[in-house]
């Protein structure tokens, strides 16, 4: 299973603590689980979990739309009620790691299964672009123009919907005194030899939230600064996990003073009262903008744009918080859930406070992302 489930999964009892005490909407609905998506001839056929909801007592004859996703099923019993609700179409759902849903829509592209792709990174969006498999719709959405323009396809064959970030960091206050040291403030702060063996990192041959490192010191150093941080970076790595969540866990817990993770898992770490702060390197952090698209031949394009209508609308963008726990959506008028900003201090500074790399850039992403991959084993090894 690819590390971007493994690392949504890690987020699954904080949505959870997240959504304890936020009125959800009560929609009826029937939710089961049925076979995959008949799959076109030479097609990549590996099936990790379909899941099938049924609107009530609508007809199964033109009401059916298949989804494929990489949202996790605790995410979906969040967003699917409310879909089925604002679209009353019969849904299917394929779920898998952005690698996996990216080859096979690409696989298929000749005879699609899918009719729609909801929840996939904005660099495999970007290859399906290229690749010719996702379309631009014959009409937009009606509310596109909420969607902040630097959070989506500028040419409407996909639309962004919220992101993520990486890196930041777990700062374990006592271990880091008993250490001397004190919070970094950049990038290159990492890089001080007085860091040997008191920072952890994730792996990006593994890890999305390392890959999202990587790129990202690459576009804000350039390819020769960038290989040269992580140079001084590595050396200081008391361990290179497979998880881009266990740095933050081990972090915690003082077993180092910095753990290199992902937004939520500081705030998780934060929140649990552990003598941590957060790390926020003054440079920025790389973004993964979560995005959906129409199937180019979809045999259900109506349908899959009713459901891009309703993932773009105000209400599944407020579910996308609350289910998902997104640190920031696309919508310019949506912002954190009062229940939510209230239970969740933290989570609504990070959200005030963080700060993107300036021309972090997801088609080059697209472009170079196995290429910086490959010399990263050549280098470290790993």
């Amino acid at each position: 299973m690819g590390e971007e489930k493994k690392e949504a999964s890690s987020r699954r009892d904080y949505v959870k603590a997240v959504g304890a005490g936020v009125v959800g909407l009560a929609v009826g609905a029937a939710i089961g689980y049925g076979a995959a998506p008949k799959a076109a001839p030479g097609a990549v056929t590996t099936v990790t979990e379909t899941k099938t909801v049924t609107a009530p007592g609508a007809p199964a004859e033109g009401r059916k739309v298949s989804i494929y996703t990489y949202f996790e099923a605790y995410e979906q019993e969040g967003y699917m009620p409310l879909l089925i609700d604002m679209t009353g179409l019969d849904i299917s759902t394929w779920t898998e790691s952005t690698g996996t849903v990216m080859a096979r829509l690409i696989s298929e592209k000749a005879a699609p299964v899918a009719d729609i792709v909801w929840g996939l990174s904005d660099w495999a969006l970007e290859v399906l672009k290229e690749e010719n498999a996702i379309t631009k719709p014959d009409q937009p959405p009606t509310n596109v123009d909420k969607i902040d323009p630097k959070l989506t396809d500028p040419d409407g064959v996909w639309f962004g919907l919220g992101y993520w970030t990486a890196p930041m960091g777990v700062f374990h206050t006592k271990r880091a005194a008993e250490k001397g040291l004190t919070m970094p403030k950049s990038w290159w702060d990492l890089t001080d030899p007085k860091w040997k063996g008191e920072i952890i990192m994730p792996n990006p041959k593994t890890s999305g939230t390392a890959t999202m490192m990587l790129t990202g010191a690459m576009i804000l150093f350039g390819e020769e600064k960038g290989w040269e941080f992580f140079d001084k970076l590595v050396p200081n790595c008391a361990q290179i996990t497979p998880s881009g969540s266990a740095p933050g866990k081990l972090a915690q817990t003082g077993e180092v003073a910095l753990g290199l993770t992902f937004d939520y898992q500081t705030v998780k770490s934060k929140e649990a009262g552990y003598p941590v702060e957060i790390w926020v390197p003054e440079e920025g952090v790389a973004v993964n903008i979560h995005g959906a698209a129409i199937i180019n031949r979809a045999k259900n394009p109506g349908n899959a744009w009713k459901v891009l209508q309703a993932a773009l609308s105000k209400p599944m963008m407020e579910q996308y918080y609350i289910s998902g726990s997104w640190l920031k959506i696309s919508r310019t008028d949506v912002g954190l859930p009062e229940e939510l900003a209230a239970a969740h201090p933290v989570w609504k500074w990070l959200i005030e406070n963080h700060k993107l790399i300036p021309n972090y850039d997801y088609k080059w992403v697209a472009k170079n992302r196995e290429r910086l991959l490959d010399e990263w084993t050549k280098r470290y090894g790993v």
